[in-house]
């Protein structure tokens, strides 16, 4: 077998070709990199077929075995590919490879529940499984069906003419992998793609109907999701990444991607099996009605609660004493500059930034104490499921909405002059959890619409700073398009009168934006309007007088 050099760097040779897409490998190379970082991780090319993938790997700084069961066509003389049959027991021990990828291969095997026990076998507790097939979920693929009887790159078969190192033999899905590595035992994490399809693009209007359809007759399901979500629509190839739990004994859960509905494993208890504490940074300021709630939903997680606060005189410093919380005071400039004054003060190594009018749910505590006990990543982006008056947001223009709010304390700043400021991490990896904070946006017009109104100022501010300039297309195209985007594109008429007016004040914001910096660039003052009247009664006044 190959042996190791433990460089994260080597000297390239000559590109070998693929056999796959001639990009895909290239672009499959950073997908692995972000989840096994290639200091010295070994990893097996399963299918490795030239070898393309195994020398990017090896110059990327991995230790490489490959496998295929045509070894006479690899080509790459620093790694050493055994002969393997796929529907046979790998030749490797248990435990052995961080990682296992396998790019192009799954398409012409069948047994694929057999070959996901070996790899789970072969990986070590934690490992990477990432996998490439064909998109046979996107636009382009099913209308192929439609027309063809036949996905997108599959074709009729015959016994004895075709092989299926020749043909591809097995479509799957997101939901039907996920449900095999399920089986299996490892637990599928990301689905998403190398690049958008052209032709998928072109049916993009049928993107919408496909979801409302799928969402009428499989609202609960986490594999419809799953199926009809825009990598699965729209990307050329499905990347896959799977992982074999850390635990053992662990309960495997075939809903493990972007499952909202499904029950998570229990987490180990608080402070047990946890190898890094944390702290959850609460930003406020005259909060009463929410301190309570929020410091509660971040106990179920922290190890400290810091209270940042800039000049409470409602009772909420008093409430977060009696609940125990250490507090820190300073005036308010700008939200970035707020936080980024409390990251450093907190007494451990990874913090969590909660605004008091967001809660931490039981989900996303176990979640977050999981990843705790083996980081993957050092900071964490976190989806927030938005409330308006009270109900849930699913849909429209708040769907996607996340944050980065979790991370290494001495990693994380925000960057950005506005109330929307990002966390950047100075270097490492970003990941997702997939366990939903709740986030109680508007609890009245009162509070919401000056709001609004703040956002624009600052947004039309930088914008007139940059020497950006508005026009009389974008004061009037700006709101309908932006609300039909998020009523009918983003589906936010299936949350019913709440939908409609979150989409109708998402694109009002739009609007404003664009009226507060014309307000900016062309407001004339009352003095000189005072001027203009006095000097035209003033010409006035001498044409009469002549």
């Amino acid at each position: 077998m190959n042996t190791a050099v433990h460089s994260t760097s080597r000297p390239q040779a000559a590109p070998i070709a693929p056999m796959a897409h001639g990009d895909l490998h290239r672009l499959t190379l950073p997908h692995i990199v972000h989840h096994v970082r290639p200091n010295g991780a070994r990893v097996l090319d399963l299918g490795a077929g030239s070898g393309s993938m195994s020398q990017l790997l090896h110059e990327a700084g991995y230790q490489v075995d490959a496998c295929d069961l045509e070894p006479t066509l690899f080509q790459f003389a620093a790694v050493e590919c055994r002969r393997v049959d796929l529907g046979e027991r790998l030749p490797y021990d248990d435990a052995t490879f961080d990682g296992v990828v396998c790019v192009e291969v799954l398409e012409h095997i069948d047994g694929h529940e057999r070959l996901f026990r070996e790899i789970r076998r072969t990986l070590k507790p934690g490992g990477l499984f990432l996998f490439t097939t064909p998109n046979v979920m996107s636009i382009k693929s099913r209308l192929s069906f439609l027309w063809t009887g036949f996905p997108h790159s599959f074709y009729p078969l015959e016994v004895g003419k075709h092989s299926p190192q020749q043909r591809h033999i097995s479509g799957y899905g997101g939901n039907r992998y996920r449900f095999v590595l399920g089986l299996a035992g490892l637990e599928l994490r990301e689905i998403t793609s190398d690049k958008l399809s052209r032709t998928s693009l072109a049916f993009s209007w049928l993107a919408p109907w496909i979801k409302l359809r799928s969402w009428l007759r499989h609202r609960h399901a986490a594999g419809a999701r799953l199926n009809n979500s825009l990598a699965a629509l729209f990307g050329r190839t499905m990347i896959g990444v799977a992982v074999k739990p850390k635990c053992q004994g662990a309960a495997i859960s075939a809903g493990a991607v972007n499952s909202r509905t499904d029950p998570l494993p229990d987490p180990p208890p608080k402070g047990e099996g946890v190898l890094y504490k944390l702290t959850v940074i609460i930003p406020c300021k005259n909060e009463r009605e929410n301190i309570r709630a929020c410091i509660a939903s971040a106990q179920r997680v922290a190890d400290e609660v810091l209270v940042a606060d800039s000049g409470s005189t409602d009772g909420t410093l008093e409430i977060a004493q009696q609940l125990g919380c250490p507090i820190i005071e300073r005036e308010y400039g700008t939200s970035g500059d707020f936080k980024n004054w409390a990251i450093p003060q907190a007494a451990h190594e990874w913090v969590l930034i909660l605004d008091s009018d967001e809660r931490i749910t039981a989900e996303l505590a176990a979640e977050i104490r999981r990843e705790l006990a083996a980081p993957r990543h050092d900071g964490y982006w976190i989806y927030r499921r938005n409330h308006f008056l009270g109900h849930p947001v699913r849909f429209g223009p708040w769907k996607n909405d996340c944050c980065l709010r979790l991370f290494r304390r001495d990693l994380g700043r925000y960057v950005g002059p506005t109330d929307h400021a990002e966390v950047e991490l100075a270097s490492g990896t970003v990941g997702h959890l997939r366990a939903r904070m709740l986030h109680f946006t508007c609890t009245s017009y009162a509070q919401y619409l000056p709001k609004l109104a703040r956002y624009a100022d600052v947004q039309s501010q930088i914008w007139h700073e940059q020497g950006r300039r508005t026009s009389a297309r974008q004061l009037l195209l700006r709101f309908p398009l932006r609300f039909l985007q998020g009523y009918v594109w983003r589906l936010g008429f299936l949350d019913g009168l709440a939908g409609l007016q979150v989409c109708f004040l998402i694109a009002y914001l739009s609007y404003l934006k664009h009226a507060y910096l014309w307000q900016l660039q062309n407001t004339r003052p009352v003095r000189a309007l005072d001027d203009e009247l006095k000097n035209r009664e003033s010409e006035r006044s001498e044409r009469s007088a002549a």
